[in-house]
């Protein structure tokens, strides 16, 4: 090591430090913001209401994963790897593809709204709010690709600053909705949210709008460059699939065994366990991916993957250990004492959020080198091992606990695919970590027996 390497790892971990500080204080407030619209709901409503509100947000996601082909990430690879008229004709193609995604998926949910709403464990004529839907989809795919220009021009701190938006409406449209008590009230909330969201995506762009019309001007469509997005976006797109459609099919059968309310305790266990997770794994993304993609050699990845992963060991294990000896306070807090059910989900699901932190950071480099054939079967894997063990253990666990013991298995079996990935490609020795990452995984079973 050269006496200018360890000046160099300490400036390379301040600035991983100083992006997960933009993002993950961002998506602290988010995930309050959230919180609080959820509180709400969940006081004045119940776990049914809860459980009914989860399942159109499930549907929505679901639709946005086609709707979008899952390609932000794509988009966000394939701008800041080329430069030039390549870069003009990627975003121009890409986005095409995603308008004409869009188009079909709000189509379909509109022609298809009574089968969709019965496949997701809905009442008959629950068709009227899932055609609303499509309205919310059409926004947020709007914002997701505005989203991702933002994160391709480098603007994080401008980027977790907008996000905060949506979370925000929510919580203010949240206890209208309360007291109209309806459906339709819940369904106007997601559209308003998602509305609110694009706007904010939109002025965060800024002065930046003239660089995209440029490129967009100077672009045309490219098949390559189709080709070029599709290699991410339809491998992204296929496993988002997989996990959201995967996930609505455990819900569904969550209520037909056990009622809205089961999934209403479902839902605050998976929801505390993916939002505290979320904190870390967004801030990590949005440094992580493009400086991964930037890299000159596999040296210099090697060294980023160290690094980000002694940070995302250092920031979830504690996080997690702590929310895992407070269940109960936490669940009453961010929800109410009618969630008490919601504490043994989440001895599993927290598990879960440490094996799924740490295996992130080890498939990232997959992305980031566009091998997502590596990627899709990773991910592929994670979910068959998931929605196996949720229907297979249903019989003894039932059908939510059976959910949130194959989340954490699922993310156990990603860790060593992911693992043996980067020490075939990257040659990445686990050796600098395995203290740390072993003694941060017996601190979170401890604090979640």
């Amino acid at each position: 090591m050269t006496a200018a390497a360890p000046a160099q790892v300490r400036a390379t971990t301040v600035r991983i430090g100083a992006a997960m500080g933009k993002t993950g204080a961002a998506a602290l407030a988010s995930a309050l913001l959230a919180a609080i619209g959820t509180k709400i709901i969940a006081v004045w409503m119940g776990p049914g209401w809860v459980g009914f509100l989860g399942t159109l947000t499930q549907t929505r996601q679901t639709a946005l994963v086609a709707a979008t082909a899952n390609g932000q990430t794509a988009l966000v690879q394939g701008v800041t790897s080329r430069q030039g008229r390549e870069s003009g004709d990627f975003l121009r193609t890409a986005l095409a593809l995603i308008a004409a995604a869009t188009c079909a998926v709000a189509v379909g949910i509109l022609v298809a709204r009574e089968r969709i709403a019965a496949s997701v464990g809905l009442a008959s004529g629950s068709g009227e709010f899932i055609a609303w839907l499509s309205v919310a989809v059409v926004l947020a795919s709007a914002a997701g690709v505005m989203t991702a220009l933002v994160n391709a021009f480098g603007e994080i701190g401008r980027l977790a600053k907008f996000q905060l938006a949506g979370p925000a409406a929510t919580a203010v449209l949240a206890a209208p909705a309360a007291i109209a008590g309806t459906r339709g009230a819940l369904v106007a909330m997601l559209v308003a949210s998602a509305a609110v969201s694009l706007a904010a995506a939109a002025w965060s762009l800024g002065g930046y709008w003239g660089n995209v019309r440029a490129w967009v001007c100077a672009g045309r469509f490219c098949w390559t460059a189709a080709g070029q997005f599709v290699s991410i976006s339809g491998a992204m797109a296929f496993t988002g699939a997989i996990a959201s459609a995967g996930l609505l099919a455990v819900r569904a059968r969550i209520i037909r065994q056990a009622g809205l309310g089961a999934a209403g305790n479902f839902d605050a266990a998976w929801a505390i366990s993916m939002n505290q997770a979320t904190l870390v794994l967004a801030s990590m993304q949005t440094y992580y991916l493009p400086e991964l993609a930037r890299a000159p050699g596999a040296a210099a990845r090697r060294e980023h993957v160290t690094m980000v992963m002694r940070m995302a060991i250092l920031v979830s294990a504690p996080v997690i250990a702590a929310i895992g000896l407070l269940k109960p306070v936490v669940i009453s807090l961010l929800y109410s004492g009618k969630f008490s059910g919601a504490a043994e989900l989440l001895r599993w699901t927290l598990i879960g959020d440490y094996l799924k932190v740490t295996s992130w950071v080890l498939a990232i480099p997959m992305i980031a080198a566009a091998d997502m054939r590596a990627f899709l079967a990773a991910d592929a894997l994670a979910q068959a091992v998931f929605l196996g063990l949720s229907f297979a253990l249903a019989v003894w666990r039932g059908p939510a606990q059976a959910a949130a013991l194959g989340f954490a298995v699922s993310y156990a079996v990603n860790l060593v695919f992911c693992y043996g990935y980067v020490r075939r490609k990257l040659a990445w020795n686990f050796r600098p970590v395995a203290i740390l990452w072993f003694a941060g995984l017996a601190l979170v079973v401890a604090a979640n027996r």
